[in-house]
């Protein structure tokens, strides 16, 4: 039992962690460009941008995220797939840096980023991280929100690729005298039984990164939006009122023939 609360504890904190530092990265980066975008935004629009910052960014946001969930997964000797678990933690990566792309995209200075993106990321994780008893039972109106917690895809997918495997074969199944078939079918009852008592019997890896890929469309759609409806709109030159247009044409001087 205290292994497994343990292995719960490093989980949340790498789901943590990765989501913060993709987000505040994200944040500080975006919006300390918006002052340049918007003196250069009538020379392209906000598509272009945005498909070059996260072709420009994207990969290195998931480097960083892949080789922070693999010294995690070295280091405190996981015993899940390493892959897999690499796997999550970079997409969860992607898809905070997502969302910071687009709180950077809706707020005026960094400052107000800064204000606004850790607090709401500390919402997320309020409502989506997993603790040693489960998921949280939260209020009807809050569910909503767990949807969109990237933290709750990202802690799911760790902990049903992680927390299986805690379970040891020789502790499990009461001894060797049970058949090969017969303790893979204990053991296999015995995870399930784990995950069931957190909450996560119906989680799987693969639904994790389909969670995590739909937040990470949504928050580049929403950041698109933002660009578009933000963009700098400039006042046409008007004539004076009551006054003839022709006066103020620039052509040839009539008396100089």
């Amino acid at each position: 039992q205290a292994s497994v609360v343990d292995r719960i504890g490093s989980v949340v904190m790498t789901s943590i962690n990765s989501s913060m530092i993709a987000l505040v990265k994200a944040l500080t980066s975006f919006v300390e460009e918006r002052a340049v975008v918007d003196r250069e935004r009538r020379y392209y629009g906000g598509l272009p941008y945005l498909l070059s910052k996260v072709l420009s960014e994207a990969p290195l946001d998931a480097s960083f995220a892949a080789l922070f969930g693999y010294v995690v997964h070295r280091s405190c000797n996981m015993k899940g797939d390493a892959l897999t678990f690499v796997a999550c933690t970079t997409m969860q990566a992607l898809s905070s840096a997502a969302l910071g792309q687009f709180i950077g995209a809706t707020v005026p200075s960094p400052a107000a980023a800064l204000a606004a993106g850790p607090p709401f990321m500390l919402v997320l994780t309020i409502v989506g991280a997993v603790g040693p008893s489960g998921r949280p039972k939260l209020p009807t109106v809050l569910k909503p929100l767990r949807e969109l917690s990237m933290i709750r895809w990202g802690c799911e997918g760790l902990c049903v690729s992680e927390l299986p495997f805690m379970v040891a074969p020789d502790e499990m199944t009461g001894g060797g005298w049970l058949t090969r078939g017969a303790r893979q079918a204990t053991l296999q009852a015995k995870r399930h039984a784990l995950l069931h008592a957190l909450g996560l019997d119906s989680c799987t890896v693969r639904g994790s990164l389909v969670g995590q890929a739909r937040l990470l469309v949504c928050c580049y759609t929403a950041t698109l939006g933002a660009l578009w409806a933000t963009a700098p709109r400039y006042q046409p030159l008007q004539p004076p009122e009551n006054q003839d247009p022709s006066e103020y044409s620039i052509g040839p001087d009539e008396n100089s023939e």
